[in-house]
């Protein structure tokens, strides 16, 4: 339990963007600090935010990667990756590090729940990039392994599902229109899907992972509380899947911060070896809004379906 508070703590943070920034007591400003004077200010720092909660946290392993310290932090049953700069000033609760992770043609995957409000901004905001990079990336939808928006909601991704793999070329073209009208059938056609091959998928798929009968047995559901959806659970389980929106950027956990469509091509882009030129291009910075339709958010906060 005391793990689940630090991590909540923690995911707040991330899903924030937020950065802590503390500095250093002893030392001047540009000066470098050495690994155990990192230790010593990170396990200070860490006891005294996060303390209150009745945690003694530590630090154990520190290594120095050149442009930070990455340690280990021992919290009640496990441990946290985190870091601090190197003169002292920064801490960060985990990071994504792109710098090893970077192809040619970044793979993306990105698990959302289908009418997730979250889910459905980040798809907003994607679109516009995957329809400005094309064919140089390699994109994947695909689903949390649990449902909180009801029936509707896994008949419609077991739909998607079913488009992306039976007619991945129109996938972008029925999201764009779903994402703005919440409605499935009128999209199907639009996007010119071949709707009896997509119930011929939609049954085997439904067959294969028992989709159906496990929203009727409530016996099964997540905390008993959500229906399960099992068909991408390989893929939930790998990257530790728990809630929508999930990116994953050649292989890796992204926290991406912004929604807005610039601000997922500045995230994608990062993880090219050689940016293509359309990472030069200007895209809206406008953040999408939560529900179905093209209407901006108040604010540019997010949140998350978990």
């Amino acid at each position: 339990m005391k793990k689940a508070i630090f991590l909540l703590i923690f995911l707040a943070l991330i899903l924030t963007g937020c950065i802590q920034k503390k500095e250093a007591a002893n030392s001047t400003i540009n000066n470098m600090i050495g690994p155990e004077e990192a230790k010593a200010m990170s396990e200070k720092y860490l006891n005294d935010t996060y303390g209150r909660a009745g945690m003694e946290l530590s630090v154990g392993d520190i290594e120095d990667t050149g442009a930070v310290y990455k340690m280990t932090v021992n919290v009640p049953n496990g441990t946290i990756e985190s870091y601090i700069s190197k003169d002292g000033r920064y801490f960060f609760i985990e990071g994504d590090d792109l710098s090893g992770g970077k192809s040619d043609k970044p793979k993306i995957e990105l698990f959302v729940m289908s009418h997730c409000p979250y889910g459905i901004q980040t798809e907003k905001g994607i679109l516009p990039v995957l329809d400005k990079l094309g064919d140089k990336v390699d994109f994947e939808l695909k689903f949390c392994g649990y449902a909180m928006h009801g029936e509707p909601e896994l008949d419609e991704q077991l739909t998607q599902h079913c488009i992306q793999k039976e007619e991945p070329a129109k996938l972008l073209t029925y999201l764009e229109c779903f994402l703005g009208t919440g409605v499935s059938s009128g999209c199907l056609d639009k996007a010119k899907v071949d709707t009896k091959k997509i119930e011929a998928c939609v049954a085997e798929t439904d067959s294969q992972y028992k989709v159906k009968e496990l929203f009727a047995d409530k016996s099964t559901w997540s905390n008993g509380t959500y229906p399960k959806f099992d068909v991408d659970g390989e893929a939930v389980a790998k990257y530790s899947v728990s809630g929508s929106p999930t990116m994953i950027i050649n292989g890796k956990k992204v926290n991406a911060g912004r929604r807005d469509p610039q601000g997922l091509l500045n995230t994608i882009c990062n993880a090219f070896t050689n940016p293509p030129k359309e990472c030069q291009d200007q895209l809206s910075e406008a953040t999408p809004s939560t529900t179905f339709g093209y209407g901006e958010a108040a604010s540019g906060a997010s949140g998350s379906c978990n």
